[in-house]
This record gives C-alpha cells, sequence and structure tokens, in this order.
C-alpha cells in the first residue's frame, strides 16, 4: 500500500494592503490624484484568520482636493476591482448615517497599544461625527454583521485620505 504525502500551500488575501498607487486612488475617488504624502501607516494583521486593522493616511495635492469636493462622480465611486462581490457605498458627506453603526463600531473599536493610530481613530470619531468630511467604504457580507470593511474618508480641510481596513 502506497502513501502519499499531500503539501497543502494557502495564501491568504485580504483587503490588508502596504500602499495604494495614485491610479488605484483615482478609481477610490473618481478624479485625478497626486498624493503629497504618505503621513501615517500602521499594518495590524493578525494571525491565520485574518483579523486585523490597518491604517493609512495620505496628503493629497490641494488640486486633487478641489477636484474631488467640486467633482459631480462621487455618486458612482469608489470602484476597486479587488473588491468584487463586496457592497460598496458611494461618497456621502458625514456624519456617518445610523444605517452604518456596525461599520463604524469596527473602524472605531479595534484595540491597539499604539499611541498614535488611537489618536488617528480618535480624530476619525470626530470627523465622522461632522459635515466637514466625505466617506465611502465596501463592506463584505451585510451591514449588520460585516466581516471586513474598507472605508475612506477625505477631510477637505486638512488635505488627508483616510483608509480603514479591518477583518474580524
Amino acid at each position: 500500500m502506497k502513501k502519499y504525502l499531500f503539501l497543502v500551500v494557502v495564501f491568504f488575501v485580504g483587503c490588508d494592503r502596504d500602499l495604494y498607487t495614485e491610479s488605484e486612488l483615482k478609481s477610490v475617488l473618481g478624479v485625478e490624484v497626486n498624493i503629497d504624502e504618505r503621513v501615517f501607516y500602521i499594518n495590524e494583521w493578525a494571525g491565520t484568520r485574518g483579523d486585523g486593522y490597518t491604517l493609512s493616511v495620505y496628503g493629497l495635492s490641494e488640486s486633487t482636493i478641489y477636484r474631488f469636493v467640486n467633482g459631480r462622480g462621487k455618486a458612482s465611486y469608489p470602484q476597486l476591482s479587488q473588491f468584487e462581490g463586496w457592497r460598496f457605498f458611494t461618497w456621502e458627506v458625514a456624519p456617518i448615517k445610523n444605517d452604518y453603526q456596525e461599520v463604524y463600531d469596527m473602524l472605531t473599536s479595534y484595540s491597539s497599544d499604539n499611541e498614535q493610530r488611537n489618536e488617528i481613530v480618535n480624530e476619525l470619531k470626530n470627523m465622522l461625527a461632522s459635515k466637514q468630511c466625505y466617506y465611502a467604504f465596501y463592506s463584505k457580507r451585510d451591514l449588520d454583521y460585516p466581516s471586513s470593511v474598507c472605508f475612506f474618508l477625505i477631510n477637505p480641510s486638512k488635505g488627508y485620505l483616510y483608509i480603514v481596513e479591518v477583518s474580524v
């Protein structure tokens, strides 16, 4: 009787991204994008189940902010192919809707020892309560029990784009 050894290799792919290109961000914002700087990045993905949290902050050029705020394409963006099969929610002006409470909780309640990340998350809470920012997101599964979220927030007065990716 012959015995066989099978080797299975599994690649885990999620929303986790180290860097979005200007081309990809054009598919998020619906306008030409010029990144001035990458302000902050933290990747806190843990384990093989894909649980984790990534936060990226990009400084955008004034012309990018102007084109986004005054553009008419917000109703049909974001359009990122890597989220095919996920539900997507186009750009809206904050404050975040009550219907998105579970998404909001995923973004703001993920525990971390990183003080700078926690400060930025507190800023996100304030921005999502104001009327000065825009947000859009992708959600895996339904809104009552999302398993993964990729959330975009743009603050025109700061010139920043925040991208939060969380999976539980």
